[in-house]
C-alpha cells in the first residue's frame, strides 16, 4: 500500500511538474485543463505559484522589464517605448530551474517505485 501511494503522488508530480514546464515555455495548458473539475485547475495553479515562491526565496525577486527608446530617426515617430525589449517574454531561467528540478525528481522516484515493484 505504502509503494503504491508513493508510486501514485510521484507520478501526480511529475505529471504536474511536466505540465508547468510546458506552461513554463509557452504551451497553453490552461486551455487543456479548462475541460478538466476545477480541482485540476486550481491545483495546477497552486503548483505554479509556490515554483515561483520558490524561486523568490532562493535567486531573489526578478529583475524588471527593461525597456529601452530609440531615438533614432528611422522610427519615423513611433513610440520609442513600444519599439523594443531586451528582456525575452517567458519564464525566467531560476524558475525553469526549479520546476525541471522538481519534474526531474519526481521521475526519479516514480522509476525507484516501479523498479521496486518488479522484485
Amino acid at each position: 500500500m505504502f509503494r503504491f501511494l508513493i508510486t501514485l503522488g510521484s507520478l501526480f508530480g511529475f505529471v504536474t511538474g511536466g505540465l508547468d514546464l510546458l506552461e513554463r515555455f509557452g504551451v497553453p495548458v490552461d486551455q487543456w485543463l479548462r475541460a478538466l473539475p476545477d480541482f485540476a485547475m486550481n491545483v495546477f495553479n497552486w503548483f505554479g505559484f509556490q515554483v515561483d515562491r520558490i524561486s523568490v526565496a532562493v535567486f531573489g525577486p526578478p529583475d524588471p522589464v527593461v525597456t529601452t527608446r530609440s531615438l533614432s530617426s528611422e522610427d519615423n515617430g513611433m513610440d520609442g517605448a513600444a519599439s523594443s525589449q531586451m528582456e525575452a517574454v517567458g519564464a525566467s531561467a531560476e524558475t525553469l530551474v526549479i520546476s525541471g528540478i522538481f519534474t526531474f525528481m519526481m521521475l526519479v522516484i516514480l522509476l525507484l517505485a516501479a523498479r521496486g515493484s518488479e522484485r
